[in-house]
């Protein structure tokens, strides 16, 4: 889709102007986030943001309709990453599932063309996960873990992986260590906001791998 890094002056402001909290609340699956939600969006201006480039293809890449997605994979990254890690906090786990299940319906709401910045990006994510039950946002984190089990990677993409490791098998293990952590994280979620839910998922899961 495009570059990832750097970021500059100008859309440093972009997202300054866009990043505004006002006196919004963010709750879900009973808990308050808005201390949480309000100090992440304040992070996203500053030198520990990644993934910056993408804003500059939210603001005017050459193919409008790929827009909002940049702008959406930006506040993706800036969650992810951190709900990925075994020591996330409970706040970072939920909001990774309130964009991760907004993500999965192709963000309604929202003009693909136009991306109006984090903070409208939050409300539309929090507005869509809270019309849902907890337990639907649950179950469908944990389908999205069996649907990655089951499906096939085709063949020349995974020589083509390990060529690009050249074929070091520490670090063809490192990677499928980071792969099994980033289900784990979906896993985490699901199991924080829907604890108990869906007692037979260990054994779908299993049997998607046989």
């Amino acid at each position: 889709m495009g570059p990832t890094g750097g970021s500059s002056g100008g859309f440093c402001k972009f997202l300054s102007m866009t990043s505004s909290n006002g006196g919004h609340e963010y709750t879900f699956a009973g808990a308050n986030m808005t201390s949480f939600v309000r100090s992440w969006l304040a992070s996203l201006d500053g030198p520990e943001a990644v993934s910056a480039g993408l804003l500059e293809h939210a603001a005017n890449d050459v193919i409008a309709g790929d827009r909002y997605s940049y702008g959406a994979s930006f506040m993706m990254a800036n969650i992810g990453s951190r709900a990925t890690k075994t020591e996330a906090s409970d706040d970072e786990l939920r909001l990774f599932a309130v964009f991760m299940v907004f993500q999965q319906a192709d963000f309604p709401g929202a003009t693909q063309t136009l991306w109006e910045g984090p903070t409208i990006h939050v409300r539309r994510a929090f507005d869509y996960a809270n019309s849902l039950t907890s337990a639907v946002v649950a179950q469908r984190l944990r389908q999205s873990v069996i649907d990655r089990a089951v499906r096939e990677v085709p063949p020349e993409l995974t020589a083509m992986l390990n060529n690009s490791m050249n074929h070091d098998p520490a670090r063809i293990a490192a990677h499928e260590r980071e792969m099994a952590s980033i289900l784990h994280r979906e896993i985490r979620a699901a199991n924080l906001i829907d604890p108990g839910g869906e007692a037979d998922f260990d054994f779908r899961l299993l049997q998607s791998q046989l």
